[in-house]
């Protein structure tokens, strides 16, 4: 019950970092590495920011959120308390995906995928069957095996960044504000992040909807939701790997 909302809040942050992504391509394929770094920072500031009201917004308005959706009595305070674990991990969510795509547009895609399979999902499905079939923590140990999970690949993607990327790491000098690299990443991190996150935003107001007809009709629902995100990423992910191949080349100026 809880998917649609966390997949948009997940989606916001995933297009802007993609935006950034975009920018990070196009600097690497011209070669100006003083850019890139310069990027980096900005980025940092801008998505971690966002990130941070984000993650407060959904503490402060949990409540009225979860009466929005019409969540049904009978799991309401199930879904509270997943949801209130879940967004502790937030955080962990952003450095994932800044990192990632910072790594692709580099050239780096194999990494991403690895901490992404190794560490995210088979961590979070081992500490899921272990809190919740031998811990018997239910609900709430689900939750917290996401969120380790989560802490565990953004800590282990950022190291492997910062130890095997030296022309990535942030120099003092690369630590200013610059103005021109942030109307830039804006631009293109507005746009991805509306392209991300418009159609999940359509699901999580019709998921409402559906709510108010109990329970079951909300898990058929979702589980339908589920079906249809497997149907469509591919293409998606596809579109946005061709995207980061594209802004290399045109950095390059490598029209051909």
């Amino acid at each position: 019950s809880a998917y649609t909302l966390m997949v948009f809040l997940i989606s916001i942050l995933l297009g802007l970092s993609m935006g950034s992504g975009t920018v990070f391509s196009l600097q690497y394929g011209a070669g100006d590495l003083s850019a890139l770094r310069r990027s980096i920072y900005v980025s940092l500031l801008l998505i971690g920011t966002v990130t941070i009201l984000l993650n407060v917004a959904v503490f402060l308005w949990l409540d009225p959120i979860l009466r929005w959706l019409q969540v049904p009595c009978d799991i309401y305070s199930l879904m509270r308390n997943y949801l209130w674990i879940i967004f502790w991990g937030i955080v962990f969510t952003f450095l994932y995906n800044f990192y990632a795509a910072l790594l692709r547009a580099v050239g780096d895609s194999r990494r991403p995928f690895y901490f992404l399979l190794a560490i995210l999902h088979v961590l979070n499905i081992g500490l899921d069957l272990f809190l919740i079939l031998v811990l018997d923590q239910g609900i709430e140990g689900a939750a917290v095996a996401t969120v380790i999970a989560q802490g565990t690949a953004a800590s282990g993607i950022l190291l492997y960044t910062y130890k095997t990327r030296p022309e990535l790491r942030l120099h003092r000098e690369d630590m200013c504000f610059d103005r021109s690299s942030l109307r830039e990443i804006t631009s293109f991190s507005t746009l991805t992040c509306v392209q991300q996150s418009v159609m999940n935003f359509g699901i999580l107001m019709v998921q409402g909807l559906v709510n108010s007809f109990g329970t079951v009709v909300m898990a058929a629902f979702a589980a339908a939701v589920k079906i249809d995100s497997f149907a469509y990423m591919p293409v998606q992910e596809f579109g946005n790997a061709f995207s980061t191949f594209v802004a290399q080349n045109f950095g390059a100026r490598k029209g051909d």
